[in-house]
């Protein structure tokens, strides 16, 4: 996919790409999809749905966006272009995100992208999404960008959204204070600090004689032969956490790891994981050290995504609480009970079959499964629960 990246251009007034260019670009690089120039806006006020309340510098970049959208079609069309064009999505509130993807879709676009979400909360970008999806038709596809709430998928899984992007997983693995390694069976987990002496922060400190350069390599040394001792089962966990928290507390003396790092060593997850970077380097993946480490386990972390991907796109079954109330002898009727926000938009159920629930009486809670395939009911409908 090809794409402006137009946060790198979001202090400009005028961006620097026009249609013309990037379609010229996306052509020599021989991209699949390819997303017409846009201008980012990032902030968020459902107020500026009033055209009088618009500021003049967000209306602009607006224009920009649409205008550029439909030249960057028209040349796709006329030269036949063999990649699928896609149209940038633009907004501030969830009522002007379903307003400009119309605008696009109207311009002829079957392929739509929601940018803007860096600095957006998740509720905010649920909301757009929703919006957006009870506004354009079911057939038209629909990709975020940026789209970096991976512990968020499952709910927003049955909105009808056909692609994301994400640099999260590989930035996470070592920009993160908390989560570096994710873990498919339970909390994602902090990866071991033990950066070496070469690297350039240390290095400047042993050379201004802030840090003894022999004591620095001698801790180094015995916390990488703890916690690979540990992980052979030489040493106990209290022995191995000691040693790596002497060369913590030697570089970093206001910083106490020592509960997340135990919380790692319990679990040791790279014993159990099935990639193919925790079968050939085992307990490397987890030290925080050196750049390759730190790739290694961003495509661990991005085999974790693939596969929460692929449960969530094969998911045939939710389950919901519900109100079962007798109609008639043996006759029910089944009312979700869903709480506010999430109640407002949910995947349509037609033709869906619900297992047999126990018989219990008419209003008491409990839950009742739907089946149905989710990819077959993309389009979402305002729901209004009867409680």
């Amino acid at each position: 996919m090809g794409d402006c990246g137009s946060f790198s251009y979001v202090d400009q007034r005028i961006p620097p790409y026009g249609a013309e260019d990037t379609l010229e670009f996306y052509r020599a690089a021989g991209v699949q999809y390819g997303v017409a120039p846009d201008h980012i806006i990032l902030e968020h006020n459902a107020l500026w749905d009033k055209p009088r309340l618009l500021p003049p510098l967000i209306e602009e970049r607006l224009n920009f966006t649409l205008r550029t959208a439909q030249q960057f079609l028209k040349l796709s069309q006329e030269s036949k272009v063999g990649f699928v064009p896609i149209g940038a999505i633009q907004c501030w509130s969830p009522g002007s995100s379903a307003k400009n993807a119309v605008a696009l879709v109207r311009q002829g676009y079957r392929y739509l992208g929601l940018g803007g979400l860096v600095a957006r909360k998740t509720d905010q970008i649920y909301e757009m999404v929703s919006a957006i999806r009870n506004a354009i038709p079911s057939d038209v596809k629909l990709h975020l960008f940026g789209f970096s709430r991976i512990d968020d998928l499952e709910r927003f899984s049955n909105l009808g959204i056909d692609s994301f992007d994400s640099t999260s997983p590989m930035l996470k693995s070592f920009k993160d204070d908390e989560f570096n390694y994710f873990d498919e069976k339970g909390k994602h987990l902090i990866a071991i600090r033990i950066p070496p002496r070469d690297e350039a922060k240390v290095k400047q400190r042993i050379q201004s004689g802030q840090l003894n350069g022999e004591k620095v390599r001698e801790t180094e040394d015995r916390a990488l032969s703890a916690v690979r001792k540990f992980d052979l089962g030489k040493i106990s966990i209290e022995e191995a956490l000691e040693d790596i928290h002497s060369y913590e507390t030697l570089l970093r003396p206001d910083v106490d790891y020592r509960k997340a790092y135990r919380n790692t060593l319990q679990r040791k997850p790279w014993k159990d994981c099935p990639c193919a970077i925790c079968r050939k380097i085992g307990i490397e993946v987890i030290l925080h050290r050196n750049l390759n480490r730190h790739k290694r386990r961003g495509f661990h972390n991005l085999y974790v995504l693939h596969k929460k991907v692929v449960k969530l796109r094969n998911m045939k079954t939710i389950s919901v609480p519900c109100l079962r109330i007798e109609q008639s002898q043996g006759r029910y009727i089944y009312s979700f009970a869903i709480d506010g926000k999430a109640g407002r938009y949910i995947s349509m159920l037609k033709g869906a079959k619900a297992e047999s629930p126990p018989r219990i009486k008419s209003n008491e809670y409990f839950c009742f499964k739907v089946i149905f395939n989710c990819a077959q009911y993309k389009r979402v409908c305002k729901f209004t629960p009867r409680l």
